[in-house]
C-alpha cells in the first residue's frame, strides 16, 4: 500500500500537511473524504488518488468545477513529486517537504553538471542561459536585478492592494525573528530569480529551471504554514 502527502499551498486551508495517507483515497469537501477540505468549489467527492503498481494516479469524479495539474486540466494523471494541483480555490503540493527538498537538490546538481549554466566570480553564484538548443547557436545570459525581481514578481501575481504598514512595537525578540524569516524568503526568491533566463521566440516571458520552480512551491508552503502558525496556532505543527 503506497503512501503519500499533500501539502495545501493555498486556499482556507493553506498551511496544513496531509502525511502519509495510505492509497486509494478520496479529497473533497464532504466529511468521509481522507483529505477534506472548506472549499465551496471543491466537490463533494472531488477526485480519487490511487496507486497502480509504482505509479500515483489521481482521478476526477466528474467534479463540477474540474481537476487542474501543472496548468492543465486533467481527468487521469499520473502524478510525480512536486507536481501542483489546482481544485477549486485550492492548490496542493504533491509531496513532503523532505522529498521537495530531495527534489530541489536533485535537480540542482543535474543543471550544475550540464552546460545551461557558467560559473562566475562569485562563490554559489551562477549566471543563467538560456539552452542553445532553444535559441540557436549562442546562449543568451541574464543578469536579474533585485529591482528587476520584485517588478516581475508583482506582474506574475497581478497585485494591485498595496503592502500593509510594517508592524511597530514589536519587542527586540519579535523585530529578530520577523527579520530573520523575511530575510529568509528573499534569499530563496533572489536565488531563484539568478535561474532565470529568457526564452528569445517566447516574447515577455521569463523560463526558470525546474528546481528552482519546485524552490518557488516550497516557498509558497513555507509562508502559508507561517500563516497559518499565526492565525491558527492550534493546529500548528513544527516545520521539518
Amino acid at each position: 500500500m503506497a503512501r503519500v502527502t499533500f501539502q495545501v499551498i493555498d486556499g482556507i486551508d493553506k498551511g496544513r500537511i496531509f502525511r502519509d495517507l495510505p492509497t486509494p483515497f478520496t479529497i473533497g469537501r464532504e466529511e468521509g473524504n481522507l483529505i477534506c477540505l472548506n472549499d465551496e468549489r471543491v466537490s463533494r467527492c472531488h477526485l480519487k488518488v490511487i496507486s497502480d503498481q509504482e505509479d500515483i494516479v489521481i482521478l476526477d469524479l466528474d467534479s463540477t468545477n474540474g481537476t487542474i495539474v501543472n496548468g492543465k486540466s486533467v481527468t487521469i494523471c499520473r502524478l510525480e513529486i512536486g507536481d501542483c494541483i489546482r481544485l477549486g480555490r485550492t492548490s496542493l503540493l504533491f509531496g513532503s517537504p523532505q522529498e521537495i527538498a530531495q527534489l530541489i537538490a536533485r535537480a540542482r546538481g543535474e543543471l550544475q553538471s550540464s552546460q545551461l549554466v557558467s560559473p562566475v566570480d562569485e562563490p554559489g553564484e551562477r549566471t543563467p542561459q538560456v539552452p542553445a538548443d532553444l535559441i540557436g547557436d549562442e546562449p543568451v545570459p541574464v543578469q536579474l536585478s533585485p529591482a528587476d525581481t520584485v517588478s516581475h514578481v508583482a506582474l506574475l501575481l497581478k497585485r494591485t492592494d498595496s503592502p500593509p504598514p510594517v508592524p511597530s512595537g514589536l519587542s527586540p525578540q519579535q523585530a529578530a525573528r520577523l527579520v530573520g524569516f523575511l530575510e529568509l524568503i528573499h534569499e530563496r526568491l533572489a536565488r531563484c530569480s539568478r535561474e532565470a533566463f529568457y526564452h528569445i521566440e517566447a516574447k515577455n516571458h521569463i523560463l526558470i529551471p525546474q528546481h528552482a520552480w519546485h524552490d518557488l512551491l516550497d516557498l509558497h508552503v513555507l509562508v502559508a504554514r507561517y500563516i497559518r502558525a499565526l492565525t491558527e496556532p492550534d493546529d500548528w505543527e513544527e516545520l521539518r
